[in-house]
């Protein structure tokens, strides 16, 4: 079925806002731009300046958090939304909005840069490795006969899908389980954000049991939402007339910003954390366009010509460096070329693949069928093979590790043992301790889901755990650490 604009950009709220006085409806604010008012002053949003992008636990404004992180991709994504609305419509694959170009410049801009805000506030604390270490607990834990409720082994009690949301925990769910909140829980005045921005931020829309990292379609490769929540997920998506595998049309955009805004990023910081030259990045390249194959498609050799005039545009800023510093300078203005490069890419590539976007056919990123695929796949090999393996990276990731483990095993058998507040299993004085340290409102949130159901409730409860801790920053997860192992 063919998505449709006019439901797309659904303006329907999780719940109601609250009108403001007649006199305010002579200064319209629509829905989206309240999106980016609600973020913006929200205190889940301020977080991110305390949680990794690249380097955990490292201070100062040299390299990217979460915060910055997200506000670039807010930027690249704006720009997008109105490229593709304001498009010329001359050039081949363009389409004409029509009258309606002015209203779809607006929202779809507001729209993409409320996501590009939002697109990580999933994400716990130590960044990407963070996800990780939570869902390697629970798998060892899972794993384990004595990990146990009432004298049953969890792994048993729990079904499959249960098991998955916790032993593949995935930020992207996570964030839309933060966004639900506001529904569920209207008392602690949590972001309340339209179905369309949401939508937006929905990469894979299939539950944990259906993803596979190694299927040719982008949109399960990773999972989307949590048990707990398919029914607000299928109303949020039904709202705007978005099903199946289909994936709302913005998220595409959203998705390349994410991927640009971290490529250049990750690359400056890298070069700022002096963990390669730049005489490096330019052999690097050079090596890798060697590698690119001949096929004789049209197309592909206009990939390989773009790739090659990115690095030819690289050595030409160098001519006339005198020293290191005119080379450090003329290589953020390069990365600043190269990410509006990747941004117009993305841009055609969406026009390009329109028709089975709108179908809800297409099924891989917009940079992968984009001039600059080979650029990007080179500015990643650098990361990988000159950033990831960086030794103090590696001891910071696994400092963090060693947090959110202990926070683990020391919040999960509270949770493990506790129904509406009774005490249960070996519940004791301790115990109960831990558990009056979470705050009272993931309690509530608990409280107004369970069922009845023996196991489903347990796996709520360990869900509790896990928003408790994917919600705090670097250094809450490191301090509470700390009080907690008496240091």
């Amino acid at each position: 079925m063919k998505m449709e604009w006019e439901s797309l950009l659904s303006k329907e709220m999780q719940i109601p806002r609250e009108d403001g006085p007649a006199s305010w409806k002579a200064y319209p604010v629509d829905a989206f731009e309240r999106d980016y008012i609600e973020i913006i002053n929200s205190r889940l949003f301020r977080n991110l300046q305390d949680k990794t992008q690249l380097f955990p636990l490292v201070r100062g404004g040299h390299v990217r958090t979460r915060l910055t992180h997200s506000l670039e991709v807010s930027s690249i994504c704006k720009q997008l939304g109105a490229m593709i609305a304001c498009n010329k419509k001359g050039e081949e694959y363009a389409v004409d909005f029509g009258e309606n170009t002015e209203r779809y410049a607006r929202n779809f801009s507001t729209i993409l840069s409320c996501a590009g805000l939002l697109h990580d506030i999933g994400n716990p604390p130590f960044g990407h490795f963070g996800e990780a270490s939570i869902g390697s607990w629970f798998q060892n834990a899972f794993a384990d006969a004595a990990f146990a409720f009432q004298g049953k082994p969890v792994g048993e009690l729990l079904n499959e899908q249960m098991k998955r949301d916790l032993t593949q925990f995935e930020g992207n769910a996570e964030a839309l389980r933060i966004l639900f909140r506001a529904a569920r829980l209207p008392k602690y005045r949590e972001m309340n954000i339209s179905c369309a921005t949401i939508n937006t931020l929905i990469k894979y829309p299939v539950a944990s049991l259906h993803s596979n990292s190694k299927s040719s379609d982008i949109r399960v490769h990773k999972w989307g939402y949590f048990l707990a929540d398919k029914e607000k997920f299928e109303e949020v998506r039904s709202n705007a007339g978005v099903e199946g595998m289909s994936r709302y049309p913005l998220t595409w955009l959203l998705e390349a910003a994410d991927d640009i805004a971290y490529m250049i990023s990750d690359l400056e910081d890298s070069l700022r954390m002096n963990l390669f030259s730049i005489d490096t990045v330019v052999s690097y390249f050079e090596t890798e366009i060697a590698k690119i194959p001949d096929d004789g498609d049209e197309f592909h050799e206009l990939q390989q010509m773009a790739t090659m005039e990115i690095l030819n545009n690289l050595k030409k800023r160098f001519i006339g460096a005198e020293d290191e510093k005119d080379k450090k300078y003329a290589y953020s203005g390069w990365l600043e070329y190269v990410k509006n490069w990747l941004i117009y890419a993305a841009a055609y590539s969406f026009f390009r693949n329109y028709e089975k976007i709108m179908n809800g056919e297409f099924q891989q990123e917009l940079l992968a069928d984009g001039w600059y695929v080979f650029t990007a796949d080179i500015l990643k090999g650098i990361m990988k093979k000159y950033t990831y393996p960086y030794r103090e990276l590696l001891k910071q990731e696994l400092s963090g590790q060693k947090i959110i483990r202990s926070l683990l095993d020391q919040f999960v058998p509270a949770a493990l043992c506790w129904e509406a507040g009774q005490g249960n299993c070996s519940m004791n004085l301790v115990t109960q301790k831990y558990l009056e340290f979470i705050p009272q409102k993931y309690q509530d949130d608990y409280l107004a889901a369970r069922t009845g159901d023996t196991a489903y409730d347990l796996y709520l409860r360990l869900l509790m755990v896990v928003d408790y801790i994917s919600g705090m920053t670097d250094t809450e997860a490191k301090e509470t650490y700390q009080v907690l192992e008496g240091f």
